[in-house]
């Protein structure tokens, strides 16, 4: 049986500029609080401790999504498939949209299956958005 990881967070370009690693103290307090030490994949930004890690849990494969998340950060859909590509087999990407512009969601939608994405993500922030 194959152990999949839904929500990878690659230490890789525009992925460091996302509040997971630019807020690298609130990261770490975080998952302390959850009682658990701070990947030293994440503290050091090193893809090759991430997959180290990933093989040492048992991780066979990951999902890497991309973002729309305003404060916390976006990650392009390119950079995530870029990301996929650079390791084959070993990681599935998954295109983020932004809903509020629904004919730009509709065109990246299609490109982003077009591309290989099997799903889209549309984050939290954009349906508050929708909301208010």
């Amino acid at each position: 049986m194959a152990i999949i990881d839904f929500r990878i967070r690659p230490p890789y370009k525009e992925f460091k500029g996302t509040a997971m690693y630019a807020q690298a103290e609130r990261r770490d307090r975080i998952t302390r609080s959850l009682g658990f030490e701070p990947s030293r994949a994440a503290m050091q930004e090193s893809v090759d401790l991430m997959l180290a890690e990933m093989d040492a849990a048992g991780v066979d494969l990951g999902i890497v999504v991309g973002r729309n998340s305003g404060a916390l950060g976006s990650v392009a859909n390119a950079i995530v498939r870029e990301f996929c590509e650079a390791h084959p087999g070993r990681f599935i990407p998954i295109a983020s949209i932004d809903p509020l512009d629904r004919k730009r969601a509709i065109r990246e939608i299609d490109e982003a299956i077009e591309a290989g994405s099997l799903a889209v993500n549309i984050e939290q922030a954009a349906l508050l958005r929708l909301c208010i």
